[in-house]
């Protein structure tokens, strides 16, 4: 009896084992973590985890309704939102260059500019303040958002677009110039350590870094199979890949090499640092 029971306790802590791994290893646990991920389970929904940008009381009005993306009822045309989810973090760490004059931020990776516009609406409000925008725009569509988008924000001379590959376009760029910088551009390590390094010398004393996608894992591809069972595929994907094509040993290198040189502000699927 005594056995049978020890073998039962075995069997019990090794499905909890796996189970409590399987959900650590899901995009909702490290976007959200355990209470965030608790909360979506128990609502079924993300929407406390979104803020909700008035993006139509802050356009051009002259522009008309784009009537695509993710906002149609506005000017923009945003199809993915991935930085409503970071919202009330940015608002927390950047709440200190609100309205404040010749504020400027720069962003590796600009994509449709939504994170861009959204700072030059609620940090970069004053008239002097401005974002630079670097990104190697390869895919034609996307740079035509991106243009409405910023067309669609009624002041686009306050967001500056340096179109080409980050590796050079950085090199051009006055040494502490920025409050604060965004990497988000090329997640494979190697160039995102290069984006950080490259940039490190354009952020003023006391800006801010920060930096997209540390707990980023690929999706899997439908044609990768070990099973025939999605769930034990993706788990077993998530062990053997994750963080391979992440910028997150990236992130985890720079932070010990420039480790006398910044102070960790923030770290969980967004990582926040300050230049002493």
């Amino acid at each position: 009896m005594k056995i049978r029971s020890l073998i039962a306790l075995a069997i019990i802590a090794i499905a909890g084992f796996f189970t409590l791994d399987y959900i650590r290893l899901t995009p909702g646990w490290r976007m959200f973590g355990l209470i965030g991920t608790a909360r979506i389970l128990l609502t079924g929904t993300e929407d406390d985890f979104l803020a909700k940008p008035t993006w139509e009381t802050q356009a051009n009005a002259d522009m008309p309704a784009s009537t695509e993306g993710i906002f149609p009822d506005t000017p923009y045309v945003f199809y993915e939102g991935w930085h409503l989810f970071q919202i009330n973090d940015w608002e927390n760490h950047l709440q200190h260059l609100k309205g404040k004059p010749d504020v400027h931020g720069l962003e590796v990776g600009a994509y449709e500019g939504m994170s861009a516009i959204w700072a030059l609406q609620n940090i970069l409000t004053h008239p002097a303040s401005t974002i630079t925008c670097i990104d190697i725009f390869d895919n034609q569509k996307i740079e035509e958002r991106f243009d409405r988008n910023v067309a669609a924000t009624g002041i686009p001379e306050k967001i500056v677009k340096v179109k080409g590959p980050s590796e050079h376009m950085l090199c051009s760029l006055e040494p502490n110039t920025y409050d604060y910088i965004y990497i988000d551009g090329c997640h494979l390590p190697k160039w995102a350590l290069s984006d950080a390094v490259m940039s490190w010398e354009t952020l003023k004393p006391g800006g801010l870094m920060i930096f997209d996608d540390y707990k980023h894992i690929d999706a899997r591809p439908k044609t990768s199979r070990f099973t025939r069972i999605d769930f034990i595929d993706d788990y077993l994907w998530n062990k053997r890949g994750q963080y391979r094509d992440s910028p997150r040993p990236a992130i985890d290198a720079f932070l010990k090499i420039y480790a006398p040189y910044l102070d960790v502000v923030y770290k969980k699927y967004q990582v926040v640092v300050r230049k002493k």
